[in-house]
């Protein structure tokens, strides 16, 4: 099997026919050479080491993946597989907060890995350009080039709302997502087998519990399943304003009306409009009621209205727009933030961890 070739013939059909519901899936996910590559992907990955409850790490695994593949494909085609709670902890992030993070056991990682690679071509051949975060050949980069792009000169989008979405991982409903996800795939079992993750249960401090709601952190498919999600929020904008003609845009600034941009990276985003402020605060209102109709809610510390010239902050850079001596006109100018700035310096630390003398040079080691 030329998985490569299996992945291609997916994202074609997905782009081409776009009305598909996928069949037949759950074999390629229960494939022993399907999930031998899985396996060997997952043992290759930063946490490998890293044991879910069963504390089996890759040491008790890599002796011999092609057996590893083969158990595990005799268990789903016999409907045995059952997904092990997931083992949650909490790491600090830059704002003093804790992040929730969730460790399945590996053999659940595998699995995982396995449906990742048969759904991630058909979603990504879905997804829209407006979406930078945690996708193949994207980066934060992307998402702010897009953001200098439509706020140019030509464009004019000046007016801003910057939006987060308040605990997006931890919030998203399960049955909504599952709504989602049919949209795409018609398999039963496959769509059985993502409910058995999904209601796979939290293990915490000792204590079992089995939210209907969250895809948590550090998930082989979480960030692909909040994606999927999320793209319901960016197929409403490109309905109402990204999918519009250059002569219906044309029309609408002829109208006094403002075009809108939406540039999202996971659930950060920002919403770009050549409209006045009174219009910008309407598409405050407009994008908490989508996000509201999927079940979340805007983070309102993290969300805001305001002028380009002001200045922003987004995924750790600074955009504001300046004059600039040089070429005679205004620009976007960014940068990195402060915290960005900080957090670099302290990376650099833990790399180097070298003593100084007064402060300012480094010692001399060894004889």
């Amino acid at each position: 099997m030329q998985i490569a070739k299996v992945q291609e013939s997916l994202a074609r059909k997905a782009l081409y026919q776009p009305n598909t519901r996928f069949e037949n899936l759950f074999n390629l996910v229960a494939h022993p050479y399907w999930l031998w590559v899985a396996t060997e992907s997952i043992l290759q990955s930063s946490g490998a080491n890293m044991p879910g409850i069963d504390a089996i790490t890759k040491e008790n695994i890599k002796a011999d993946t092609h057996d590893y593949a083969k158990a595990l494909s005799a268990e789903l085609k016999a409907g045995t597989y059952k997904p092990q709670p997931v083992k949650r902890a909490f790491i600090p992030k830059a704002d003093a907060q804790l992040r929730p993070l969730g460790m399945p056991v590996i053999r659940d990682r595998v699995v995982q890995e396995a449906i990742k690679m048969v759904l991630e071509p058909i979603l990504e051949s879905r997804f829209l350009n407006c979406s930078t975060g945690f996708r193949p050949g994207r980066r934060v980069m992307d998402a702010i080039h897009l953001i200098e792009y439509f706020a140019s000169n030509k464009t004019k989008m000046w007016w801003v709302v910057e939006g987060e979405i308040k605990d997006c991982f931890d919030d998203t409903p399960h049955s909504k997502l599952l709504g989602v996800l049919e949209q795409y795939v018609k398999d039963k079992k496959l769509l059985k087998l993502l409910t058995s993750f999904l209601g796979a249960g939290l293990v915490e401090k000792g204590k079992m519990t089995v939210p209907n709601r969250g895809v948590l952190q550090s998930g082989v498919l979480s960030t692909l399943l909040l994606n999927a999600y999320l793209h319901e929020m960016d197929k409403v904008w490109w309905s109402r304003y990204g999918g519009l003609s250059e002569g219906q845009k044309t029309y609408r600034r002829s109208k006094g009306l403002g075009n809108v941009q939406l540039v999202r990276h996971a659930d950060n985003f920002v919403v770009l409009t050549n409209g006045d402020k009174e219009f910008a605060h309407q598409l405050y209102e407009e994008f908490a009621e989508i996000l509201r109709r999927l079940g979340l809610e805007l983070l309102e510390e993290g969300t805001h209205v305001v002028h380009l010239n002001d200045g922003f902050g987004f995924l750790g850079f600074h955009l504001q727009r300046v004059y600039s001596a040089m070429s005679n006109k205004n620009m976007v100018l960014v940068k990195p933030t402060q915290r960005s700035i900080d957090k670099f310096k302290e990376a650099i630390r833990a790399i180097t961890s070298r003593e100084t003398v007064g402060g300012d040079y480094p010692t001399k080691s060894g004889p």
